[in-house]
């Protein structure tokens, strides 16, 4: 954890992003370094509080594939980034596109599901946090 962090006994995310809603997120990444090459850096892309685990997934959906998911327990929260391909998110009604480079946050105790609605290969890294 970063001394600036550490001394105000915060999570280092928490100081580098502005509030964010509590509710489903999507969010633009925070450039938190930069190399001498323009091309090293470390972005921030999504944050949560969690204390229990975290799952890493690696996810592919083909064009007109669809995942239907049952809700995970009360309290569970998912982290969806696409690398490559457009992911449309149906969560509560709506329906979100998220496009490679972007990461959306959702709590998943509820009924949501992943769909390929494009021509190309869908693939996209998922955190469970519980």
């Amino acid at each position: 954890m970063p001394a600036c962090a550490q001394a105000l006994d915060m999570p280092f995310a928490d100081l580098v992003r502005a509030s964010q809603l509590k509710d489903e997120t999507g969010a633009k990444p925070v450039k938190t370094w930069q190399g001498q090459h323009a091309k090293s850096q470390a972005n921030l892309l999504q944050s949560v509080s969690a204390n229990r685990s975290v799952e890493l997934w690696e996810w592919s959906l083909a064009p007109s594939e669809r995942y239907q998911a049952e809700p995970d327990p009360h309290g569970m929260c998912e982290f969806v980034f696409v690398i490559s391909g457009i992911l449309t998110l149906e969560l509560a009604g709506i329906t979100h596109s998220i496009l490679a480079g972007e990461s959306f946050s959702f709590p998943s105790d509820q009924v949501y599901a992943y769909a390929n609605q494009g021509n190309t290969l869908l693939r996209f890294i998922k955190n469970v946090i519980s």
